[in-house]
């Protein structure tokens, strides 16, 4: 039985920013839960927003900060006005926000100001997930930063043999 308790530690923020997915700019709401610790899994992280009314909201995507105090997640800007936010690995919620979400407090942008940018929203998500076959599309991969033995290994790897 997997019991779902409050983690007295987390706590949320949330802003709205602009962020390249599939070449575009799009405009999306950033949650970040933070004050615990959330290690790398083999399962992928989640985030999701469970209204008082309806269905749960889950992130579009969500990534670990490279320190694993925090994962964020990335939601159409329609979010539900209030619900409780949890996370987990896979399929298994690991915890719950003790604050509730109030998307009234959530820094909203000023649209005027970012031609070009998508507003992302649960009707551009379903369009996505049509042409995708009912599949999640995939955002664009981040960058990925080799370690510093691990730079050194792919440096030495490249040199020609003698």
């Amino acid at each position: 039985m997997n019991v779902i308790t409050p983690m007295e530690a987390t706590s949320w923020n949330a802003k709205e920013v602009v962020k390249e997915v599939n070449r575009k700019p799009h405009l999306l709401v950033r949650l970040e839960v933070h004050g615990s610790y959330f290690p790398s899994r083999a399962a992928p992280p989640f985030v999701r927003i469970v209204p008082d009314e309806g269905n749960p909201v889950d992130a579009w995507f969500t990534e670990e900060t490279p320190d694993n105090r925090s994962l964020v997640g990335y939601f159409p800007v329609d979010l539900p006005q209030a619900g409780r936010i949890e996370f987990g690995y896979g399929d298994a919620v690991v915890g719950r926000v003790r604050a509730a979400l109030d998307a009234g407090k959530i820094p909203r942008l000023d649209r005027n100001r970012i031609p070009g940018a998508v507003p992302f929203t649960h009707d551009i998500l379903r369009k996505h997930q049509a042409a995708a076959g009912a599949g999640r599309p995939e955002p664009e991969p981040a960058p990925r930063t080799l370690r510093k033995d691990a730079k050194h290994e792919a440096k030495r790897d490249t040199k020609k043999p003698r």
